[in-house]
């Protein structure tokens, strides 16, 4: 029985015990669903505690991030008006009082982070892409590759990075979307001829709007 320290918490996680020799049991260490990072390991034989010689036994957890997705985003973030996905993290033994915080490694020391959120539960942290490149001409931006790592930030503001179970790729690119026209005047003649002033002035370099 695992039951997390000086927790309000009234829970504990189990698993059963496998016996190997008449001084040995293993116990498969249950997913870590407490803010709490330290638990007493308890032996129980039938639902009696068992007594242990050397005292209270004690488990660190520490968290771990083992999948992401999607693995490529807008090299412009955000989500796009809820069009583009953002990024969903999932591993174990979030806590969801803590921020955490996306960091993306790229080439030539360039460095960006999204913005700080808490984690959606033990299991699950939702990003939104940062902003990589927004000003490049639309078209001529070329696919940055980088490297993942997630930080937790604890109540001092300090960032310790999150162990991750493999090297995370994450890929920038350059979604091609509708542009946004701004049309300044309208002329029409008399043969029924509209003319059209600067109806391509204002778009911007990677523009994120539907026209």
């Amino acid at each position: 029985r695992f039951s997390p320290q000086n927790s309000s918490q009234n829970i504990a996680f189990y698993s059963v015990a496998t016996y190997v020799t008449p001084a040995i049991l293993t116990c498969t260490v249950p997913a870590w669903q407490s803010s709490t990072r330290r638990a007493y390991v308890q032996l129980l034989d039938l639902n009696r505690v068992l007594s242990i010689p050397t005292g209270n036994l004690s488990l660190s957890f520490i968290p771990e991030w083992i999948s992401l997705y999607p693995s490529v985003g807008d090299r412009l973030g955000g989500s796009n008006g809820g069009r583009s996905p953002i990024l969903t993290i999932s591993g174990f033994g979030f806590d969801r009082i803590k921020f955490y915080v996306c960091a993306f490694n790229g080439t030539l020391s360039k460095f960006s982070k999204s913005r700080a959120v808490k984690a959606s539960n033990f299991n699950m942290i939702l990003f939104t892409p940062p902003v990589w490149d927004n000003f490049s001409q639309w078209g001529s931006f070329h696919t940055a590759d980088t490297n993942i790592s997630i930080l937790e930030i604890d109540s001092s503001g300090l960032e310790q990075k999150v162990r991750g179970a493999f090297l995370a790729k994450y890929q920038f690119v350059d979604i091609n979307k509708r542009p946004s026209f701004q049309i300044s005047s309208l002329l029409a003649n008399g043969k029924g001829i509209i003319t059209i002033f600067n109806f391509a002035k204002n778009i911007s370099t990677g523009t994120n709007e539907d026209g």
